[in-house]
């Protein structure tokens, strides 16, 4: 009642302002009343975070050698609200769990390894690959903004329901988009691949793309073992699979079979179902769609984006080779290939990493920032086991297992798209393990409360 109360003292403001003191009054008194909501309706800051997403490479602004989308800008009002609503309540950041620690080491050795870059490249390139570890910096506290907002299992729920609807708007951006612009040419002036006939949304790229609706749909996979299937299972799963598909995405088919089959391994009991209809969905898909088979084949074979492919890890292996322990600087790549003549154009936007995310983290980080980063996704996973693992509540196992199936399938697809470092997939993954962290600490809290009462019951008698 409240919020809806400061929505109607907002518009009112704002009309008056606008029509007594002019655009800059709105424009303040409108900044003014979204701060509040951000600090007030932390689901406020959610629903932003996943508009930005949806926005994707739409808005660009180009700053020094790189750019910023309007999900940086959005991503920079809501944790700056959510960071002044602590520091006035003297609230903790973070609650304590077991991603924290692995996140920290990685972000240390990242922040180490721009020192030790300033040492083989210009002050300047150092400064501009720094931006985009502030800006990874910036991302991650998506994973502490939610696990300290959430309040109960009602706005742990919504927040799911939220990000699957995002999907769900991207896939049917990318329906629009397949149907009035399905020739991207045009965009490769623009440093974009000149993808024809793929969906690509707004994300500009079919293979990050299918990653995401990859990891999306096998959520709803594990929310359908697991509870009543609904109608909106069913279409949002479609919508999914059939945008997974017009990707024509390689790596992201391969990703989601293996999720599909851990999800499956994880649970054939009640899944061996699944396993038939997927199998039988994949089939027709195949026999249905020439180009699907082409793209398949494909795997068997090594065609020319596979040769740029296997071009892109070796010329990261050739760093890797000279700068085994601290690498070249964490998003410094860019620089570094051009000066050894391993690409011809660092303006690309595929220059600033490799087609690996793990090759890019141990050509950049050295072998210990590698360590930290497998570190961090394994600590993951098994926060999402162990969410899995407690079977007293179907969501919440549905969630661990979907997460598990999803991380699964991305760190299979970042072995040939740097999806574990792409800014709008990683919104995704830290609100959902936000969601898993949170879930995860209360289990354990109601645990060891359990285990103190029958000990002190015990004694007792």
């Amino acid at each position: 009642m409240r919020s809806y109360l400061g929505l109607a003292i907002l518009i009112f403001l704002a009309s008056a302002a606008a029509a007594v003191l002019g655009l800059w009054a709105l424009l303040a008194i409108l900044a003014a009343g979204i701060f509040w909501f951000l600090t007030e309706i932390p689901l406020v800051g959610i629903v932003a975070l996943l508009l930005g997403i949806i926005a994707g490479q739409i808005i660009r602004i180009p700053i020094g050698a790189g750019t910023i989308v309007i999900s940086d800008l959005i991503l920079f009002a809501v944790i700056f609200a959510w960071a002044f609503k602590k520091l006035i309540n003297r609230e903790l950041f973070f609650i304590k769990n077991l991603i924290n620690l692995p996140l920290i080491i990685l972000d240390v050795i990242m922040a180490l390894s721009l020192i030790w870059a300033l040492v083989i490249l210009p002050r300047d390139e150092v400064v501009s690959g720094s931006l985009y570890f502030f800006r990874f910096l910036a991302y991650q506290m998506i994973l502490f903004f939610v696990q300290t907002s959430i309040k109960n299992a009602k706005q742990a729920k919504q927040i799911f329901y939220l990000s699957i609807s995002a999907g769900v708007v991207l896939s049917i951006l990318g329906f629009i988009q397949l149907m009035i612009f399905p020739d991207f040419s045009s965009m490769v002036p623009e440093g974009w691949d000149p993808h024809i006939g793929r969906l690509l949304s707004t994300w500009f790229d079919p293979n990050l793309l299918g990653g995401l609706f990859a990891f999306l749909a096998l959520l709803i996979i594990s929310q359908m073992l697991f509870e009543k299937i609904k109608f909106w299972h069913i279409a949002s799963l479609c919508i999914f699979i059939t945008a997974l598909l017009l990707t024509f995405s390689r790596s992201s088919l391969v990703a989601f079979v293996f999720g599909f089959f851990i999800i499956i391994m994880m649970t054939i009991k009640r899944s061996w179902w699944m396993l038939g209809l997927g199998i039988g969905i994949l089939i027709i898909a195949f026999l249905a769609s020439p180009r699907i088979q082409e793209r398949v084949e494909g795997i068997l074979t090594i065609d020319v984006t596979a040769q740029k492919r296997v071009e892109s890890w070796n010329n990261v292996l050739v760093l890797v080779r000279d700068n085994p322990l601290f690498g070249t600087g964490f998003n410094t790549l860019r620089y570094v290939q051009f000066e050894e003549g391993l690409i011809t154009n660092p303006e690309e936007h595929s220059a600033g990493g490799s087609d690996s995310s793990f090759l890019t983290i141990l050509a950049t980080t050295g072998i210990f920032g590698l360590l930290a980063f497998l570190w961090l996704w394994f600590s993951a996973l098994f926060v999402s086991w162990k969410l899995f693992i407690n079977k007293e509540n179907k969501f919440n196992s549905a969630l661990g297992l979907g997460i598990i199936g999803g991380l699964a399938s991305l760190i299979v697809h970042s072995q040939f798209v740097n999806s574990l470092l792409y800014p709008h997939m990683l919104v995704i993954v830290w609100i959902l393990l936000g969601v898993a962290v949170l879930i995860h600490n209360k289990q354990t809290q109601i645990i060891v409360k359990s285990a103190k009462y029958k000990v002190q019951n015990y004694n007792s008698k």
